[in-house]
C-alpha cells in the first residue's frame, strides 16, 4: 500500500476520534426532581445514540475484516494484534454515548407515558363540569 493512501486513512481516522459523541452533548436527562403531574423536559429521538454507534460498528467490522491490519506489512502479527485492540479501545468513548443515549432517551419515553396516564387518570378522577343552562 502507498504511504499517501495510508496517510489519508490516518487523517481520517484521527479527525473520527476528534469529534464529540452525540449523546453526550445532546441528550437530555430527565430531571431528578420530576414528578409525573408534570410534562418532562428531556430527549425522546434515538437519533444521537444511533449516530454514536456507527464508529465502534465500523472499527469492530474493520478489525473483523482485516481492512486494518492486513493491508499493510506492518512487520509481525503482535503489532497487528496491537493496532486491532488499539482501534477497538478508541472507539469506546462512542460506545459509551450511546449507552448513556440510549438509557436516557429510553427513562424520558417512559416518563412521558408516565405523565400521559397521570393525566388520563386525573381527567378520569375530577369531576364534571357542570355548565349552567341559560
Amino acid at each position: 500500500m502507498e504511504l499517501g493512501v495510508l496517510a489519508v486513512r490516518a487523517i481520517a481516522l484521527a479527525a473520527a476520534l476528534s469529534t464529540a459523541a452525540c449523546s453526550f452533548a445532546f441528550t437530555r436527562k430527565v430531571a431528578p426532581t420530576w414528578e409525573p403531574s408534570q410534562p418532562p423536559d428531556c430527549s425522546t429521538s434515538p437519533i444521537p445514540p444511533a449516530l454514536d454507534l456507527v464508529p465502534p460498528t465500523a472499527a469492530v467490522v474493520a478489525v473483523a475484516t482485516g481492512v486494518l491490519t492486513e493491508d499493510v506489512d506492518l512487520g509481525g502479527e503482535q503489532l497487528r494484534q496491537a493496532i486491532a485492540i488499539g482501534v477497538i479501545l478508541a472507539s469506546t468513548p462512542w460506545l459509551a454515548s450511546s449507552i448513556y443515549g440510549f438509557y436516557h432517551t429510553t427513562r424520558c419515553r417512559r416518563a412521558r407515558r408516565d405523565h400521559g396516564r397521570w393525566i388520563q387518570r386525573w381527567n378520569e378522577l375530577r369531576p364534571e363540569t357542570v355548565t349552567p343552562s341559560r
